[in-house]
């Protein structure tokens, strides 16, 4: 890579990119492209942060029991109280460790997560489901969680005054055949 003087952009060696820009794309966004390859590795990874989209991340847990009734809880928090159980993923956190945290700080029992059963994007949010287990009798924290319960389809309808989500009625579909 040639010595550039402070300042002298003009002495890159910038040569026209054939058919590697779109026609359309703004001065702008192309000047970027081109000098990217020149940038170093720090200001490629600043420029990157700066100009990703935001997204939160959750895991919630789809817990079952011997009657194929899922485990909803009662968050204190929430417009819409009723829900699965689950939480935010934190930063260099796995979204299975992060799921098995909140179910042990919000149930006070140990769980086991499966595998992922569904993925829902909304208003800047990916939320993953996960199949879970829990090991023993769980117990509302009364912090976040005041209450929960095993549910049926009709009953999830009932407390949340919606139907419930199209993957989920085809999980407790699958399930009672």
């Amino acid at each position: 890579m040639p010595v550039l003087e402070e300042g002298r952009l003009d002495q890159l060696p910038i040569r026209p990119i054939q058919g590697s820009i779109a026609p359309g794309a703004s001065i702008g966004r192309r000047l970027v492209y081109r000098l990217w390859p020149f940038l170093p590795h720090f200001a490629r990874r600043l420029a990157f942060r700066l100009a990703a989209r935001r997204v939160t991340l959750g895991a919630c847990a789809v817990i079952s029991d011997s009657r194929g009734r899922v485990l909803v809880a009662h968050h204190r928090y929430r417009r819409q109280g009723w829900g699965l159980p689950g939480g935010l993923v934190s930063k260099r956190e796995q979204p299975h460790a992060a799921l098995e945290r909140e179910l042990r700080e919000v149930l006070a029992t140990e769980a086991s997560i499966g595998r992922l059963i569904e993925s829902e994007v909304e208003d800047g949010h990916l939320t993953l489901y996960f199949q879970a287990t829990i090991v023993g009798t769980p117990s509302p924290d009364g912090v976040e969680i005041d209450k929960f319960r095993f549910v049926t389809p009709a009953e999830l309808t009932a407390l949340v005054g919606s139907p419930a989500p199209t993957w989920l009625a085809h999980l407790w579909e699958r399930q009672a055949s």
